[in-house]
């Protein structure tokens, strides 16, 4: 299993790197490295990843207003926000709070926070399912502008 998890996330990094998924790192608030990858905990129900991808993607422009918002005050913000949430049997999130942050502002760390709790996701199969998150918040430091997480190098197993 776990071999079969890190060709995927190898599969998964080489799509980002020829351009195919690319456009998700053009928002910022995406980690995508197999090291910053969702995590799904241990729980009694089951939802495939790629479908809790799509729906942080579909919402991330409600993460980048959260961050942008705090920006203005502070050019030089950024960092990563864990958070930690929790996907009821009807798709609903039932609870979403900051696992771990070294971004250092509660304003937009409990602003992501909000905003997954408003978020739906498809019916998990045989009960809820918890995951952990990481979203990358950075700027250009030269523009003070919000920039793209650079895409990780692909590691690839020995031929």
């Amino acid at each position: 299993m776990l071999i079969q998890e890190l060709y995927a996330c190898l599969r998964t990094q080489r799509r980002q790197i020829l351009g195919k998924a690319m456009r998700i790192t053009r928002f910022i608030g995406v980690g995508i490295g197999c090291s910053d990858n969702l995590i799904l905990d241990a729980g009694k129900g089951r939802l495939d990843k790629e479908l809790i991808r799509r729906v942080i993607r579909q919402h991330i422009m409600e993460v980048r207003t959260c961050y942008e918002r705090e920006l203005s005050k502070n050019p030089k913000l950024g960092g990563r926000v864990l958070i930690h949430f929790i996907i009821g049997t009807g798709g609903e999130v039932t609870k979403s709070e900051v696992e771990s942050s070294t971004l250092g502002n509660t304003v937009v760390e409990e602003c992501i926070a909000a905003a997954v709790r408003s978020w739906s996701f498809p019916k998990p199969q045989g009960g809820v399912v918890s995951v952990t998150y990481p979203f990358v918040l950075q700027t250009d430091p030269d523009q003070g502008q919000s920039t793209p997480p650079k895409a990780p190098r692909p590691v690839l197993p020995p031929t």
